[in-house]
């Protein structure tokens, strides 16, 4: 019963109904609810009798608190609510949405709309021959869906539009259409020639369509006008309408979007619409540039270097250069192209390699990314950086190569005090084909920093180790990584400071058994220290071969070792008489006497021990007697004993 009184609340509401008199202008329908006239009724039929006493707008109340699943169904029949009913969700539904099924052949005319505003609505279809939804009696029909849902289940389709009749349809906010897994009807047919159905979509469609896909069908010669917003998904195939799908007509257009910048002065002049702002910036080059070589100029795509140093002077540098050379090669020409500090050169699909003509100097560019840049430069260096404190880049293979018969470096550092800085990231310098050339070279009062990483074992960062090049008063401070050796050229006879910025002292370490060590290590150069001090005593040996001489060892057993056992395999018998003994030459039988084995037996003679060797001396086999025949080895284990 305390469902039916907060239901009776909805009556008190009612009261102030269109006719001002009483008649209400909610009618609540509660499947196996209670009946409480003249706004709530558990009769599909009763409540639409109450509804033909009203005048004006009416809100048609879906209560499916007591329905079965939460879905209620209306009466079989036909239902004109006359373009003034709308059908809404109860505030008191438990899910906070209901869920109206129109069986098969009832059929609700001329309704206002569907509004999910005070919780969702779905309706349900099922229809196998006569569209639920229709609208007679006027050329004219509108039917607002807000918020609400279609499940269609059923052949034909949702909403029937006439002939000569023309439906404006206007879907407004998340509007879902399901028609999933599919085989069912459209959620629109336009069934006649003259059928027109102007749709407008706003604030979210969401469409699940199964097979045919259909979401509006409609026969040649029917007309369908779109009105949407940026929320609009797209039209779907609608295999089944044989109509005329006129332009659409988007309200989200850039010329109506407002638009005020943040910084007005970055915009000459300040747009106020979106429209503007874009056409303005589509009118600027940008970030990037593609010159393209033998190829047609469009848009961003130029086929001169003079093009390119004009986008490059448009934007003072702020700009990355593309090189493609898919037509033909890119040659860099005569004369000085300014970076300003700040221009990149990067590939182009394929594309790898650009040349610097002899006479070509680039000027003051900021990074090499991915391009190796042969230099002809057998006049003119290729690059130069005329301003204290420039910096270079070398990024993922950005190479710098200098020709054959070139003459000249690449970059010549010869302005007294002057600064500069190499960054290579995966880069090469590489002066293979002209090896006496440095591709750098320092001059005397100059200082140049090389930051040299991440090189790859197969792309060293100088390829030859010459590439750097200066006499006496150059300076070239070495920062490299693991990747990259030190610096040990022979065209450079200034001072190199070596400053590995791979440095044990910071490099972490965590030992895998911390109880190993005392201290504890964080850092690989306090590990090593102590594994310094500490002296181990590794077990090492010692096997040579023997025959009728006396033999002695290439290595040396240390002196201090204790030699923990000998071997003595005799694999030939030796003659009558002869005599084996093993030692050192200060001691010859230190480690085995020749009473202790016989060389006339075939056998392992095998004397574990604690012998220790006084004397660095190698392992001595003495072989006596003079034998004629005989043949072995002779093996040793000794070790340095911890302290």
């Amino acid at each position: 019963m305390g469902a039916t009184g907060a239901t009776g609340s909805t009556g008190a509401t009612g009261s102030t109904g269109a006719t001002g008199a009483g008649v209400p202008n909610v009618l609540t329908y509660q499947p196996n609810g209670t009946a409480s006239p003249p706004n709530q009724f558990t009769s599909w039929t009763a409540l639409y009798a109450e509804f033909l006493l009203t005048f004006g707008p009416v809100w048609i109340s879906i209560d499916v608190t007591f329905a079965p699943l939460g879905i209620a169904t209306i009466d079989a029949g036909t239902w004109d609510f006359q373009g003034r009913g709308t059908l809404v969700s109860s505030g008191l539904n438990a899910s906070g949405g209901a869920q109206l099924a129109i069986p098969d052949g009832s059929v609700l005319q001329n309704l206002a709309g569907m509004d999910g505003a005070y919780g969702d609505i779905q309706l349900n279809t099922a229809s196998a021959a006569i569209s639920p939804l229709q609208f007679i009696g006027t050329p004219l029909a509108q039917f607002r869906v807000h918020a609400a849902a279609f499940l269609q289940r059923g052949a034909v389709s949702v909403i029937d539009v006439a002939a000569g009749q023309t439906l404006f349809l206007i879907l407004d906010e998340d509007i879902n259409f399901n028609s999933f897994p599919g085989g069912f009807g459209a959620l629109v047919n336009l069934s006649a020639a003259s059928s027109t159905l102007a749709l407008s979509v706003y604030e979210g469609l969401n469409l699940f369509l199964g097979p045919p896909g259909n979401f509006i069908s409609g026969v040649a010669g029917s007309n369908l006008f779109y009105t949407y917003d940026a929320s609009w998904p797209g039209n779907p195939a609608n295999p089944s309408f044989a109509g005329t799908t006129n332009p659409a007509t988007v309200i989200d257009t850039a010329p109506f979007v407002a638009y005020g910048p943040a910084v007005p002065g970055d915009w000459s002049p300040p747009p106020t619409q979106v429209a503007s702002a874009l056409d303005q910036l589509a009118a600027r080059r940008g970030s990037d540039v593609i010159w393209q070589p033998g190829g047609a100029a469009s848009g961003n795509v130029v086929t001169t270097w003079a093009a390119v140093q004009a986008a490059v002077n448009a934007v003072k540098g702020a700009i990355r250069v593309y090189i493609d050379t898919s037509i033909a090669p890119a040659v860099i020409p005569v004369g000085t192209w300014n970076g300003f500090g700040a221009a990149e050169i990067k590939p182009w699909g394929e594309s790898f390699l650009v040349t610097a003509a002899d006479g070509a100097t680039l000027e003051d560019w900021a990074r090499l990314d991915g391009m190796t840049l042969a230099c002809t430069c057998t006049t003119t260096p290729a690059l130069s950086f005329p301003n204290p404190g420039s910096s270079l880049i070398l990024d993922n293979f950005g190479t710098i190569t200098l020709l054959a018969g070139a003459t000249v470096p690449a970059i010549q550092l010869a302005v007294a005090g002057f600064s500069f800085a190499l960054i290579s990231r995966m880069g090469s310098l590489d002066n293979s084909q002209a090896p006496t050339v440095p591709v750098i070279s320092v001059a005397a009062g100059t200082t140049a920093t090389f930051y040299m990483q991440d090189a790859a074992p197969n792309f060293p960062a100088l390829m030859t180790g010459n590439e750097i090049g200066g006499g006496a008063g150059a300076t070239v401070f070495w920062e490299n990584d693991d990747t990259v050796p030190a610096l040990a050229s022979t065209l450079f006879t200034g001072t190199v400071n070596q400053d590995p910025t791979a440095d044990a002292a910071n490099e972490a370490y965590e030992p895998a058994v911390p109880g190993n060590w005392s201290p504890v290590p964080a850092l690989v150069a306090p590990a090593l220290d102590q594994l310094a001090a500490r002296t181990f005593g590794g077990m090492q040996t010692i096997r040579i071969p023997i025959a009728l001489a006396t033999v002695a060892s290439a290595a040396i057993i240390p002196a201090g070792a204790v030699v923990t056992r000998a071997f003595l395999d005799v694999t030939t018998a030796y003659s009558v008489g002869a005599t084996i003994s093993v030692g050192t030459a200060a001691s010859p039988a230190l480690f085995i006497t020749t009473v202790e084995n016989n060389p006339q037996l075939v056998a392992l003679y095998d004397f574990p021990q604690d012998t220790l060797n006084a004397v660095a001396d190698p392992l001595l086999v003495t072989i006596a007697g003079g034998p004629a025949a005989g043949a072995g080895f002779v093996f040793v284990e000794y070790s340095t004993p911890q302290t």
